[in-house]
């Protein structure tokens, strides 16, 4: 039976089909995919700055070439949100995968290039993969906000945390590979993960049900300017910025002190770990609290640990390895805290100005876009500061900058709390956080 909904005014409809609670099979192939998305940003993290300016290739094109992805994934996926309701949830999954998956095989013959073509069609193919992860990550995004709605918070600290072990496994995985099979080793394993989710998608994910007829006046544009999605938005580039910042930085830090690749891998881990164990608690907080609260924290924790990091040469002492350690688990803390949170309030937030459906797909872009944006920020300055700067300076330049973003995000808040005065809650006259 077909049920008519109102949507947006009377210029958007909905067409929506009556549907059965989703099975756990959803949850389960959409944390694998984010894992595979995660896992193909970070599995050259190891190896390839190394092989590259082996190549001479700068330590600028290194993080030229790691932002691509995040870059394409960034301007494509507004173009996905507007198509995913078109086209379908399900589809542009299955099109993301395939893409995804076949632009990562044919990273094997960047190794056989000489300059510039080696970074020329490095750069392509990162292009491409970035195509392929914006149209899985934004429709897995906009799929899991609509299949549990009731529990999004919980259900995305298991997304997260299946993102923060793509983040472990992949530096350690292309280490690793790289060391038993060579260049084309982590390329092949990567690709064959992907594609084996391929039958997933198809036979497991139920069909899209939904035929949305798109004719408002609501777009991403007016989505990101909504105060609460803005913050939460800001707060997710600052946390990417930071590990696209180590993703072309970290392995060189690491190699002059006579890591291999393999213990090079497994320090990524240290971040990681702590964030995919957090995920789930950090749900629990945010209830017990509130998620802008929280995600001002994390912003907190996320400069601390770069300040830690370096270490800062203003802190006068010398970097040891328990330290190094310990900065990275407190990193994955920090950046736990913004992830978990924040599309849950976004689309809290946005659900006032219109159709839940709609919204969400939405919602989904501009997250997906907010994740691509930090990453390419940051892997853009880490290339940049490493010509320029050593690694501890560098380190604090980005605790800096998300110190400043923490500030500036404070101060629009007491302003406006300020300014709008004390609103009146069963009686009592009380401000908002």
């Amino acid at each position: 039976n077909a049920e008519y909904m109102g949507g947006i005014g009377t210029d958007q409809k909905m067409l929506s089909l009556q549907q059965s609670p989703p099975s756990k099979a959803v949850l389960v192939i959409l944390s694998l995919l984010n894992f595979a998305c995660n896992a193909a940003f970070c599995i050259l993290a190891p190896f390839f700055p190394t092989v590259a300016c082996e190549r001479g290739v700068s330590h600028l094109l290194v993080g030229i070439i790691f932002s691509m992805l995040p870059a394409s994934n960034m301007l494509v996926s507004p173009v996905v949100s507007y198509y995913i309701s078109k086209v379908g949830r399900r589809r542009m999954l299955f099109w993301g995968v395939v893409t995804a998956g076949l632009a990562t095989m044919s990273f094997v013959c960047v190794d056989h290039l000489v300059q510039p073509w080696f970074t020329v069609v490095a750069i392509a193919i990162r292009i491409t993969q970035g195509i392929g992860v914006a149209a899985i990550s934004t429709a897995a995004y906009a799929m899991a906000a609509s299949s549990y709605p009731n529990t999004l918070g919980e259900v995305m600290g298991v997304i997260e945390a299946c993102s923060g072990l793509g983040l472990i496994v992949g530096p350690v995985l292309g280490g690793l590979l790289y060391e038993v099979g060579g260049f084309t080793a982590p390329f092949l394993v990567l690709s064959g993960s992907f594609l084996c989710t391929f039958p997933l998608t198809v036979l497991l994910l139920p069909a899209d049900n939904r035929i949305i007829i798109c004719k408002s006046r609501l777009s991403m544009s007016k989505i990101v300017f909504i105060p609460g999605v803005a913050l939460a938005a800001g707060c997710t580039v600052c946390a990417m910025f930071g590990i696209g910042f180590l993703e072309p930085n970290l392995s060189l830090h690491l190699k002059s002190f006579g890591f291999s690749t393999t213990a090079i891998g497994g320090c990524f881990v240290a971040s990681t770990i702590s964030y995919a164990i957090a995920a789930p608690f950090i749900s629990k907080l945010v209830r017990c609290t509130s998620a802008p609260l929280v995600m001002c924290a994390g912003l907190t924790v996320s400069a601390l640990s770069f300040l830690l990091l370096g270490p800062c040469p203003l802190f006068g002492y010398d970097q040891r390895q328990w330290l190094l350690v310990a900065s990275l688990v407190v990193l994955g803390l920090g950046c736990g805290m913004i992830f978990v949170p924040g599309m849950p309030y976004m689309i809290q937030q946005a659900s006032q100005k219109g159709n839940n459906e709609l919204v969400n797909d939405l919602v989904a872009g501009t997250l997906s876009a907010s994740f691509a944006l930090g990453e390419i920020m940051g892997a853009s300055f880490g290339g940049l500061m490493g010509d320029e700067l050593e690694f501890s300076w560098a380190s604090s330049l980005s605790a800096i900058a998300v110190l400043s973003y923490l500030i500036v995000v404070v101060t629009i808040r007491l302003v406006s709390n300020i300014l709008s005065g004390p609103k009146e809650v069963d009686g009592a006259y009380v401000r908002h956080p």
